[in-house]
């Protein structure tokens, strides 16, 4: 059995990478495919040589099939979804915690300056 190839838009969706960072990869030399057919084909393995696939290279046909799956309406849980997801989170949490320190440094100057303000009057 041959090994497995995905095409650029298979990969992009087993790697969690856009197609155009799977292309780039692909124009600088940094991750190796062929022309089979008429269109770009990337070995599996190649992808997991890469670290771009967590999981066998035999199921990253799968996990593309469950990514184009899921674009169309589901959304399984791969290790780069669950990923994205705590990125998300992080992302949402870091910008409510810049939002708490600004509001502090506003508090911290005002009472800098009322207490400056007492100091003179006294």
């Amino acid at each position: 059995m041959a090994d497995p190839t995905l095409t650029i838009r298979e990969a992009a969706l087993a790697t969690g990478l856009s197609q155009k960072a799977i292309r780039r990869r692909i124009e600088r030399g940094t991750l190796r495919a062929s022309l089979q057919g008429g269109r770009v084909r990337i070995p599996a393995q190649e992808l997991f040589e890469r670290n771009l696939l967590v999981a066998d290279p035999a199921e990253a046909p799968a996990r593309a099939a469950a990514a184009r799956a899921a674009a169309r309406g589901g959304r399984p849980r791969t290790a780069g979804s669950e990923l994205l997801e705590r990125l998300e989170r992080q992302a949402e949490r870091i910008g409510l915690l810049t939002a708490e320190l600004e509001a502090e440094r506003e508090r911290s100057a005002l009472l800098a300056a009322a207490l400056d303000a007492r100091e003179r009057a006294d």
